[in-house]
């Protein structure tokens, strides 16, 4: 949107530039104001579809709290001394934020990531609430 802006400031500009007649009076550009208009009807969007919409509704909903929690549970579990950990996969609205859950098969990319990066020799994925229904003491 910016772009376009400037955009149409530079056509405006130098059409006044290559418009001014030999008095310096300036003649009104159709062009310039052609392009204006038509850069105001392709570039609009909604406000819905904005970024800050976006993680606003994030952050109002909850969503935001609840995958910090998600988290840092699974730091807990990667953390421990043991060599192979189950952790539970994050719910499905991550929002603006891009998480690869775990997943079930220990050969998975996103598994491997996770057991060399906190040293593990195998990680584990498993479904948010089967996981909670085995593991969880709260």
């Amino acid at each position: 949107m910016v772009f376009m802006i400037s955009l149409s400031v530079v056509v405006i500009y130098y059409s006044k530039c290559f418009l001014t007649n030999v008095k310096g009076n300036v003649a009104v550009s159709l062009g310039a104001w052609a392009v204006i208009l038509l850069l105001a009807i392709v570039c609009r969007h909604s406000l819905a579809d904005s970024t800050f919409k976006v993680c606003t509704d994030f952050i109002r909903k909850g969503y935001g709290e609840d995958l910090r929690a998600q988290m840092i549970l699974q730091q807990e579990l990667l953390n421990t001394d043991d060599e192979v950990v189950t952790i539970p996969s994050t719910n499905g609205y991550g929002g603006p934020i891009m998480n690869m859950p775990a997943e079930e098969s220990p050969d998975a990319w996103t598994n491997g990531a996770l057991a060399r990066f906190y040293g593990k020799k195998t990680v584990y994925g498993m479904d948010a609430d089967e996981w909670h229904a085995l593991y969880d003491e709260r």
